[in-house]
Parts: C-alpha cells; sequence; structure tokens
C-alpha cells in the first residue's frame, strides 16, 4: 500500500523538490519507508542489482530522505560478509574478485559507514597466503588478479606488502 501511495505521488515529489519546497509529512515518512524497504530488499536480492542500489541511493539523496542506517547496514554488512566468505573459498576468481571491487566502489558512495572487519581479516588472510603467490606468477592472468586485489585492498583501507614485480618480458609471454 505504501508502495501505491509512493507511487502515485512520485511526480509531485519530484515537482516539490525541484521548487525546493518541503514534501508534506504524510509522503515523506512514505517515501523513506519505501526507499528503505526497497533498499533492504535490494541488499538481500541474489545477485546484487548495483545499479538499483546506486538508482535507490540516488532517490534518497535528490528526496534528501533519511535512511535507516543501522538497519541497512546491518544487511549489508551481513551480505557483504556472506560475499567475501564465498571469494575467500574460491579467491583465484577474476569475476568473482571483480564484482567484489563493483560492491565496494558502491559502498564507498554509501551515505553511512558499514562494520568491515571481518571482511577486511578475510582480505588480510588472502594478502599473507594466495598474494604473493600470485604476485610472483608470471601471466597475464596472475597479473591481472593482483591488479584487482590490490584496488579491493584500498577499498577495504588495507596496504598490501611489497613484492618483486615480474620482469614486463616474462608477463607479455
Amino acid at each position: 500500500m505504501y508502495r501505491q501511495i509512493y507511487d502515485s505521488h512520485a511526480s509531485l515529489m519530484r515537482f516539490l523538490g525541484e521548487m525546493h519546497m518541503p514534501y508534506p509529512r504524510v509522503l515523506s515518512v512514505t517515501s523513506e519507508f519505501v526507499v528503505n524497504s526497497s533498499l533492504r530488499r535490494a541488499f538481500e536480492d541474489e545477485p546484487l542489482d548495483l545499479n538499483r542500489i546506486s538508482a535507490l541511493l540516488d532517490t534518497a539523496r535528490r528526496e534528501n530522505l533519511s535512511l535507516d542506517v543501522a538497519g541497512l547496514s546491518y544487511s549489508l554488512t551481513g551480505r557483504i560478509n556472506s560475499l567475501m566468505q564465498a571469494f575467500a573459498a574460491m579467491p583465484e576468481d577474476i569475476a568473482t574478485l571483480e564484482r567484489m571491487n563493483s560492491i565496494f566502489t558502491l559502498i564507498q558512495t554509501l551515505p553511512f559507514q558499514l562494520n568491515l572487519w571481518k571482511v577486511q581479516n578475510l582480505y588480510y588472510g588472502l594478502s599473507q597466503t594466495l598474494y604473493p603467490a600470485m604476485a610472483t606468477r608470471n601471466d597475464r592472468r596472475a597479473a591481472e588478479w593482483v591488479r584487482l586485489f590490490s584496488d579491493l585492498g584500498q577499498k577495504l583501507g588495507i596496504a598490501l606488502q611489497s613484492l618483486p614485480t615480474p620482469s614486463p618480458e616474462v608477463v607479455a609471454a
């Protein structure tokens, strides 16, 4: 029912927003409920639809809606922990590593912080075990993995240990 009210008044809210006028309280509360519940569902959907999540976050910003920081943070943190555990189970999968990078690029734009200690611990464990082995391999796939893994570490705020880089002649082969 809230979704129907929100959908039927979306054009009015856009108009009021463009005019920098406050929304009627009932529409503001309805919008917050709909956007927060949509975000929570989007965080739990499989697979994560990053475009939908971005659109919902843009709607919240544009309409100046209050987000349920505690509830959304809890949902997304649990989901991210699960995704990182799945990555840790198959850490050489470049597609999963690319997906993790995309997810954490989105997370950096969130208007709230997440508790990432479990993700950071899993990442650190991989940085101590798999990363050195991949960094010393002399093939393109390993070089791409190292680049993506390093990018993910930057997004997580974890610096990787310096390792000797393979010679360009060998990587190009």
